[in-house]
């Protein structure tokens, strides 16, 4: 919800300046707007981190003496496995989420020649939705499983990815079902990803064992997105774009999402 509604503060910011500035406008000074009120949020989410108390879980393996000094060798020797499911559980959610996310409009306008503005909006709309089904997506997720869910966001872009990109036309209706398509989809990871991810450790490695591989993943894989499609479609191969995508979705749902172990309901302790 928090990264979902980051995206929704951007992308609506975004929509707004586009639409009320003029292009040497959001050149000159516009664009320095988003970045100032980012600052300010970035200072909210400060306070937030320092302010917010520990799980009850850790306080109580705190207590008991079952914190670790080195986590991360802890992890390294007793939760390798774990870890290296947390990075690949993150691999094919992160870079379609930035894709969907935060790129498709750029895409969008730059392909097509859709304007700017009307992708944004497209985004912002379908972000509100995606917004909306999160908790939905979860509570499925606790009655049928988490593979399931995670399955179906895997091999529902590995159907989607080439209608997607191939359908593309330049329109605003045909660019908002294609994002609302894929947010749908992107449910089943975002609902699912942070309890599968926190079900791998114990408390006393969950930090550790959560934020390095995802925090890799993310890095190498959902931070090259926007180079790598470029890339693509700077040296005529725009058409495969659709590729990446769907390599991603089948390679990670058959290696990791297929094969993990079902976690629903484990006690986090």
């Amino acid at each position: 919800m928090s990264v979902g509604g980051g995206v929704l503060i951007a992308s609506a910011l975004g929509f707004v300046l586009t639409s009320s500035l003029d292009e040497a406008a959001l050149h000159g000074w516009g664009w320095r707007v988003a970045f100032g009120l980012g600052g300010l949020l970035g200072l909210v989410g400060l306070w937030l981190r320092v302010s917010v108390p520990e799980t009850e879980a850790f306080t109580e393996a705190a207590s008991s003496g079952r914190t670790r000094a080195d986590p991360l060798r802890t992890m390294l020797r007793d939760h390798p496995r774990a870890a290296l499911r947390v990075a690949g559980v993150t691999v094919a959610g992160t870079l379609i989420y930035y894709v969907w996310i935060s790129y498709m409009p750029t895409y969008a306008h730059v392909a097509t020649g859709i304007p700017l503005s009307r992708a944004l909006l497209a985004n912002t709309i379908a972000v509100v939705i995606f917004l909306v089904l999160l908790p939905f997506g979860g509570l499925l997720s606790d009655r049928i499983g988490r593979k399931p869910t995670m399955l179906a966001f895997a091999l529902g872009f590995l159907v989607l990815a080439w209608p997607a990109f191939q359908f593309l036309d330049g329109g605003f209706g045909s660019l908002l079902a294609i994002q609302i398509v894929g947010m749908v989809l992107i449910v089943g990871y975002s609902a699912n990803c942070a309890a599968i991810m926190a079900e791998q450790f114990p408390a006393e490695v969950r930090t550790t064992g959560i934020g390095l591989p995802y925090a890799l993943s993310v890095a190498v894989f959902g931070g090259t997105d926007p180079y790598v499609i470029t890339w693509l479609a700077s040296n005529g191969h725009r058409d495969q774009v659709w590729m990446y995508v769907a390599a991603a979705a089948a390679l990670v749902g058959v290696a990791v999402y297929a094969t993990m172990p079902e976690t629903k309901g484990k006690e986090l302790t």
